[in-house]
């Protein structure tokens, strides 16, 4: 996650819904809806991606929140 230091776990929000947050909390608030993904990003080097399902099939995204970054599944 941005802190660095702690690890991704697997939480459920209050309605059900599972998403992906750091176990470092409340210190680090990085949290993702989509299953994370190892990988690095092609243009700002975040090394995590997520899983992003789209019409066109799934894809790599980065997990930046400033970046985005959306990459063909190889």
């Amino acid at each position: 996650p941005e802190c660095g230091k702690g690890h991704l776990v697997e939480r459920k929000s209050r309605y059900g819904k599972l998403f992906f947050a750091c176990d470092n909390y409340p210190k680090c608030k990085f949290a993702v809806n989509q299953p994370p993904i190892i990988g690095r990003c092609e243009v700002c080097l975040f090394p995590l991606l997520v899983e992003k399902k789209t019409a066109h099939g799934v894809k790599k995204q980065c997990a930046d929140r400033k970046c985005h970054h959306i990459q063909e599944q190889a």
